[in-house]
């Protein structure tokens, strides 16, 4: 090719958009209630320790708490330790005040995040 045809060429393909990459419809989101802060077992949950975000709507299931039933488990003790971010469950809380056996097993003197090693590693059958 001579030197004016490839600055021609060159020219074309400079000035050419790419072309738009297909739309995709966005994720559809739900909601649900996480760990503002690590909770003891058997510490007692304020609104102020509940903070809400997004998540795939696929994945908000009725086994989590959503933000408008968060007001079911203020005031409710927890049955098991939880990190800072992690889901409220339904099956954390002692709503019909049987005994909170998980706090037997795990003990009540630890900080939150002691509580979730000791109970993970029991779960994981390992000891510390």
């Amino acid at each position: 090719m001579r030197p004016v045809q490839l600055m021609a060429l060159a020219g074309l393909l400079c000035s050419a958009s790419p072309a738009p990459a297909p739309r995709t419809a966005a994720p559809k989101l739900g909601a649900i209630v996480v760990a503002e802060r690590p909770l003891r077992a058997g510490e007692t949950v304020q609104m102020a320790d509940l903070h809400q975000i997004s998540v795939p709507s696929e994945w908000v299931t009725t086994s989590y708490v959503k933000p408008e039933s968060a007001r079911y488990i203020v005031d409710q003790k927890l049955r098991l330790p939880l990190a800072a971010g992690d889901p409220m469950l339904w099956a954390a809380f002692d709503l019909e005040k049987n005994p909170l056996k998980c706090l037997e097993t795990i003990g009540a003197a630890d900080t939150a995040l002691e509580q979730i090693a000791r109970h993970r590693a029991a779960i994981l059958g390992t000891s510390r």
